[in-house]
């Protein structure tokens, strides 16, 4: 079986994180890992780095509990005071 991307997002200019299926030694897996493009041939295909990670997919459904808990106790960004600043009524 080929990588099957399952899901893809940018990453802040540095890539693209990926979501795959993979089949390594007749095993199947569910990987998510940051790709790039190789920077000695700008343009081609984008490769794997090694940061990521990949388990098996039996253990995808305790992978979404972690990164689920992961968000709930992820801190919410604060309201930027410059934004807040804007939006003030003029005082006359």
């Amino acid at each position: 079986m080929a990588s099957q991307v399952v899901h893809e997002f940018e990453w802040e200019h540095r890539g693209f994180v990926r979501a795959t299926l993979d089949e390594f030694k007749g095993r199947q897996f569910a990987s998510i890992r940051l790709w790039v493009e190789p920077r000695d041939k700008p343009g081609a295909d984008l490769i794997p780095t090694s940061k990521g990670l990949s388990v098996p997919v039996e253990l995808a459904a305790e992978l979404l509990e972690c990164i689920q808990m992961l968000a709930a106790a992820a801190p919410k960004p604060a309201v930027r005071r410059r934004v807040a600043a804007k939006c003030r009524s003029p005082t006359w």
